[in-house]
This record gives structure tokens, sequence and C-alpha cells, in this order.
């Protein structure tokens, strides 16, 4: 099997399509999904990174909650969310597997051929007739 270049940005573009589709389907029943995260300490790429998922998370109309303790944060400050946490963990791997199907699906298919559009694409670009 050789190697195949896949586009990061159209499979992004693919998964936040279906996640759209999905969050108006739980909407419809009244369930806002949404991402919560906890940092703690002050890790430039870190906060960078769970910057960047709140803001997919927000662009996808979901509910977002974002905690941040400082470095000093002791155990039992952190502790006090783990409950919630714990009890949120099944929907969360439940989650999880969704998206795992979805990247599964798009990793397998074959990427279009931008070298030979698609006989749609011919049509539109040929003189009317």
């Amino acid at each position: 099997m050789t190697a195949q270049l896949l586009d990061g940005e159209a499979a992004a573009a693919a998964v936040k399509d279906d996640l759209r589709a999905r969050i108006a389907a739980l909407e419809e029943r009244g369930v806002t999904p949404g991402l919560g995260t906890i940092l703690v300490g002050d890790d430039g790429p870190s906060a960078k990174y769970v910057g960047m998922k709140h803001a997919d998370a927000a662009e996808l109309g979901m509910h977002t909650s974002d905690i941040r303790l400082p470095a000093t944060a002791t155990q039992a400050e952190v502790a006090k969310f783990s409950r919630r946490d714990a009890e949120a963990l099944p929907a969360y791997y439940a989650m999880l597997d969704r998206v795992a199907d979805v990247l599964r699906e798009l990793v397998h298919r074959t990427p279009p051929d931008v070298a030979n559009p698609a006989p749609r694409e011919k049509l539109l670009k040929s003189p009317a007739i």
C-alpha cells in the first residue's frame, strides 16, 4: 500500500460538518452538548490547545466551561471538580467513540483526485451549449 497524503483541513471540516448535524439533532431533543476543561498551571502550549478546543466547540454551538487553576492548586482544590467529572466520564467516552467512527471512515476513504476533477466539475467549466 502506498502512502496517501491526507488533507487535514478537509478532514477537520468533514468532522465539524458531521458534529454540527449531531449537535442539531441533540438540541432538537433539548440537549446542549458541551466541553469542560480544567487546566492547572500556566503552561503556554497547553493553554493554547485548550483555547483552540473551546473555540472549536463554541463555533459548533456547544456549551463550554473552562476552569483555570494556578500551579499552586492543591490536590484538594482540584479534587472538588472530580466527582462531577467522574459522573460525566461515560458520556465523554461515548463521544470519543463517535468521533473515532467518523475519523476511521475518513482515514479509509479514497482521497479525491485533484488532478482530474469529477465530471460535474468538468461540466461547470465547459462552455454553455
